[in-house]
């Protein structure tokens, strides 16, 4: 009995008072509605940045490819014995990759261990995410 009495007075004040349960109603409902919508925006954000990864890094297993056949050449200012005036690092070599074999080479995915500071041929590692590779650079003397 006390139970339907607490339903009956929840009902009376409900009903006495339209206009504040009216905007009480509202105020849950666009709560509810704004939740909704920032996971949904969310949610398709992260869809969208996931997929950007995965076509980035297919697009980097093509230029992979792509350099594995090509020859750059680097020329760049030497002594007699070899050695560079200047070292050649990783933003000479992505410069010398878009430049001569046409590819797109972010400076994050070569991985030297240090500049190069003679002339030669040398191996570079590329690696991105789970896509790895290697391709041959000449350092000639200009």
């Amino acid at each position: 009995m006390f139970f339907l009495e607490n339903i009956r007075s929840a009902l009376d004040a409900i009903w006495s008072n339209k206009l504040r349960s009216g905007l009480t109603m509202l105020g849950i409902m666009i709560g509810v509605a704004s939740v909704v919508l920032m996971v949904a925006i969310g949610r398709g954000g992260q869809k969208q940045v996931t997929e950007r990864k995965e076509l980035d890094t297919k697009l980097l297993a093509q230029n992979i490819a792509a350099l594995a056949d090509a020859r750059l050449v680097i020329k760049a200012k030497a002594n007699e014995k070899g050695h560079l005036y200047d070292a050649v690092g990783e933003s000479e070599i992505s410069a010398a990759a878009k430049e001569q074999a046409k590819v797109d080479l972010p400076v994050e995915a070569i991985k030297i261990d240090r500049p190069f500071k003679e002339l030669g041929t040398f191996d570079i590692p590329v690696a991105a995410g789970e896509t790895f590779g290697t391709f041959s650079i000449t350092i000639e003397a200009e």
